[in-house]
């Protein structure tokens, strides 16, 4: 079985026909096909830099088919009323953000009064021939600055012309951006809060007017590895409907605490291994488990809560113990100590990390193989295998801090098993803080010397171990304290 890692992609531009991102995407399938050629199974995970489907980004950044809705006929209802300004100004707007569009830099300061030029978009108002408008963000180069604001038919796709599903979709606004664009250039506001709600509302029920934000051509593509090549999604396998679960935010504007971001990391693998994903009882995590009896919704089950989006934005947060940054400076705060020990419970599917680790979150997926997967080794039948491999006693890393020594769990191991040790770091008590002397080869810790300070005998004092649980002439378990590891490596007697 071969598992391959990826790497953020990103496409240039609507203007390139052939981008780097796109070639790295029909390669990668090449290459996994070509290890499913000679037998083995495989697992994609990683930053796929793509959300798939409309439910896989905060609906403020899914798209709006508005050439879908301007060319609904007049006489067709349609189900809310910024729609129907969508199709009354639609094709002059769009007339206008082409043909009069340009980038103006603008001067701003940096730290220690360094002045540089960020680029914005501007274009004229509907029914101007005078009047600019600025249209989103200032931007580091011009190429970002028209980017979100760059409708219309995607160039032809590289990948294989026998699926040319996302060729001939066109590249329409997101629904923020939407927002911004009738407001400034057709002078209609709407309320923001509605439109992201009634855009999550048609994903919710399907609607052919909400799409993935990302470009179609990427979209395309993981339609075919999903399709074509037979592999799956594992968060939408065992969570096909939670809403809000997203793996990467803008921290820099502080999206996260928002709750708005996209799904871009993936575990994918081949559908034969879809039946060994390891499914529910793990579960999705809603926040500080300490909270969530007062923030749980009345006659609301902790299983139907969990799918919702409010459910989402308190894991994101962990239900507020992750704060932003102050926009005047200061870097983020300190997470709690639960929060940052919160990613280490059972969940399934995204992990939520501290902001601090990074601006995306870890993910994950459980498969449970069973023997046929992995044949044994001829080595492995060999009598004695399992004193050659001791690790298989190991069950857990916990096992290492005190938790009992497991069974050997090696199904193909001789029945010879290897002689129980305790395990390295069993005596990390408060006798550990003491500081150990050296006597020759002789390593002592506690009171006095402790007893036993004989060669190749070692002692701590109120502990369970003895110098039988040590190698001869080794230190104590003691001296393995944190402070003291520098002194352990020196000593080359130990193996």
């Amino acid at each position: 079985m071969r598992t391959y890692p990826t790497h953020p992609c990103k496409y240039r531009g609507s203007g390139d026909a052939n981008p780097p991102s796109e070639q790295f995407h029909v390669a990668l399938a090449s290459s996994m096909q070509a290890q499913r050629d000679e037998g083995k199974k495989v697992i994609l995970c990683g930053d796929l830099n793509l959300s798939h489907r409309a439910i896989d980004s905060y609906p403020g950044y899914r798209s709006v088919r508005c050439d879908l809705v301007a060319a609904t006929p007049s006489a067709l209802p349609l189900p809310y009323p910024w729609l129907e300004d969508v199709r009354k100004h639609w094709n002059a707007v769009l007339k206008t953000l082409n043909e009069s569009r340009r980038v103006v830099p603008q001067q701003t300061s940096g730290p220690g009064g360094v002045k540089y030029n960020k680029f914005r978009l501007q274009c004229l108002r509907l029914g101007s021939t005078t009047i600019y408008v600025n249209l989103g963000t200032p931007e580091a180069n011009e190429s970002w600055a028209t980017q979100q604001f760059t409708y219309g038919p995607q160039p032809p796709s590289s990948q294989d012309d026998s699926d040319s599903s996302g060729e001939d979709k066109p590249n329409m606004p997101r629904a923020l951006a939407l927002i911004d664009i009738m407001k400034k250039i057709a002078g209609v506001e709407w309320d923001a809060h509605t439109v992201v709600a009634d855009v999550a509302t048609m994903t919710r029920e399907g609607s052919s007017v909400v799409e993935a934000k990302s470009n179609p051509a990427t979209v395309s593509w993981m339609d075919s590895l999903l399709e074509k090549d037979g592999m799956v999604d594992t968060f939408r396998q065992l969570h096909p409907d939670a809403e809000g679960r997203y793996t990467c935010f803008y921290q820099y504007t502080n999206r996260r605490y928002d709750n708005e971001g996209s799904r871009i990391d993936y575990v994918l693998a081949d559908r034969s291994l879809a039946d060994c994903l390891s499914s529910p009882p793990l579960t999705l995590s809603c926040g500080d488990p300490a909270k969530l009896d007062k923030l749980l919704p009345a006659a609301t089950t902790r299983a139907v809560f969990e799918k919702t989006f409010d459910a989402a934005a308190l894991a994101a947060t962990f239900s507020g113990g992750f704060r932003p940054a102050p926009m005047e400076g200061g870097g983020m705060e300190e997470a709690s100590s639960s929060g940052i020990l919160s990613q280490f419970q059972p969940t399934s599917g995204i992990i939520y990390t501290p902001p601090q680790y990074s601006d995306h979150l870890a993910i994950e997926a459980t498969f449970e193989f069973p023997p046929k997967f992995f044949p044994p080794h001829p080595a492995a039948l060999l009598p004695g295998s399992a004193a050659t491999q001791p690790h298989l006693a190991q069950r857990t890393l916990f096992d290492s801090f005190g938790g009992g020594t497991a069974k050997p769990s090696n199904p193909f191991a001789s029945s010879k098993s290897a002689p129980k040790k305790k395990p390295l770091f069993a005596s990390f008590t408060k006798s550990a803080t003491k500081k150990p002397h050296r006597n020759g080869d002789n390593f002592r810790s506690g009171k006095g010397g402790g007893k036993g300070g004989g060669k190749g005998g070692a002692s701590t004092t109120g502990t369970s171990s003895s110098s039988s649980d040590l190698p001869s002439g080794g230190p104590s378990s003691s001296f393995f304290a944190p402070e003291k590891m520098e002194k352990a490596a020196a000593w080359e007697g130990w193996k």
